[in-house]
């Protein structure tokens, strides 16, 4: 199924008309880990080969290998349409600001004298 682009960027609207046009999907979050936990069990336990008959299962091609050769990245960048571009660039900043929001802030302990009563000491 191809990918949807919807450019909302121009329009202002409610979270109801949001939801109107944006997409969701049909099940729930926990009905989809769900489904994928034996995919990401037999990733995390498989080897090469185990992730070369997922990529015939899913995606009907049998790579002959699955790290991609610098120069095939290096040319797909260079053939990839620049609003493409533009929008993962965007998506990418706004992924790194919430991972980066998401970071506990160093929190200073200050040294606090307090008296000691012998009697309780």
């Amino acid at each position: 199924m191809p990918i949807r682009q919807i450019d909302l960027s121009t329009q202002s609207l409610s979270k109801s008309e949001y939801r109107k046009i944006l997409p969701r999907a049909n099940s729930s979050v926990d009905e989809a880990i769900e489904k994928i936990k034996p995919i990401l069990q037999r990733v995390k336990v498989g080897d090469e080969k185990v992730l070369k008959q997922l990529a015939v299962e899913f995606d009907g091609v049998s790579p002959k290998n699955i790290k991609v050769a610098n120069e095939d990245l290096i040319n797909a960048l260079a053939q990839l349409d620049p609003k493409i571009k533009a929008a993962l660039e965007v998506a990418i900043n706004q992924v790194r600001k919430v991972a980066q929001d998401q970071i506990p802030h160093s929190k200073t302990l200050q040294e606090i004298a307090l008296p000691i009563d012998e009697k309780n000491a």
